[in-house]
């Protein structure tokens, strides 16, 4: 008869290997650090800290707009991405924005019809409340975003629109042509802006 193998799971044949296996479970430390309590040694795999950080949860603002769409589309979750900008200008809830070099970076509205800076759009003002000039705020630069003023028609691509900090589903015939995405419904889009130009 073939010998049983030593696997996890496997059914040990002696004392030695009953002894190996159970040096091998976690110890009452890294079941405490599992639990949330206690203090993980360094390199403990079952450190909570390691999988959720203050620096990971989302921002009142960002809680604020989203919906259980944002959470999960049809076949896996969507991650959403922030980050936080000065603005350069006054800025409203679902601006489409870019960076401005010439402005210690600051965000500003994005339009297609300008410098090509201007088209490079970064994300979309997710503040809820906008952004004050100077100020500082949230932007998301992907994962799913919902503003009850866009109305675009699911399914189709969205570009930087001819109207500074607007979008569009009509890809523009002059200017720049940026894609940030796609809309997944009226109100909302999934932002995906793309490295450069359409073409």
């Amino acid at each position: 008869m073939a010998e049983l193998g030593h696997g996890v799971g496997s059914i040990p044949s002696t004392a030695s290997d009953e002894a190996t296996q159970n040096a091998n479970l976690p110890t009452a430390a890294q079941k405490a650090a599992l639990a949330g309590t206690g203090t993980p040694s360094s390199g403990n795999k079952y450190a909570t800290a390691d999988y959720v950080t203050p620096a990971n949860v989302p921002t009142s603002d960002q809680k604020a707009s989203l919906t259980a769409a944002d959470l999960l589309d049809a076949t896996h979750p969507i991650m959403t991405k922030a980050y936080t900008v000065t603005a350069g200008e006054t800025l409203a809830f679902g601006d489409c924005v870019y960076l401005d070099s010439a402005d210690s970076g600051k965000a500003k509205k994005a339009i297609n019809n300008d410098t090509s800076e201007k088209a490079d759009a970064f994300g979309f003002v997710a503040t809820v409340a906008g952004i004050a000039n100077g100020a500082t705020g949230v932007i998301y630069f992907t994962g799913l975003l919902t503003n009850a003023g866009w109305a675009l028609t699911a399914g189709a691509p969205v570009y930087v629109g001819a109207t500074a900090a607007a979008i569009t589903n009509t890809m523009p015939v002059a200017g720049y042509v940026k894609p940030m995405g796609k809309a997944v419904s009226a109100t909302q889009i999934r932002i995906n802006p793309a490295s450069g130009w359409a073409v």
